[in-house]
């Protein structure tokens, strides 16, 4: 199995949603990203879809995890 997102150092801070779609600010130790769906996290990590629960990512083409906001 693979090691949660958030374990990565992932966490979500926001999810703006616009005229353009809807996009995840995501922060990292490297830094804060904007993300939209199709939008890659690194490389083989693809977003597949931003909703009110959070995040969901897939990696190398693996069902969808969901980076949720923190609690």
């Amino acid at each position: 199995p693979k090691p949660p997102l958030d374990s990565l150092g992932y966490q979500l801070s926001g999810v703006v949603r616009t005229d353009t779609g809807t996009w995840a600010m995501v922060t990292h130790p490297t830094g804060g990203r904007l993300l939209r769906k199709g939008d890659t996290l690194e490389p083989g990590m693809i977003v597949v879809r931003i909703d009110k629960k959070g995040l969901w990512v897939s990696r190398d083409d693996d069902a969808p995890e969901l980076l949720a906001f923190p609690e």
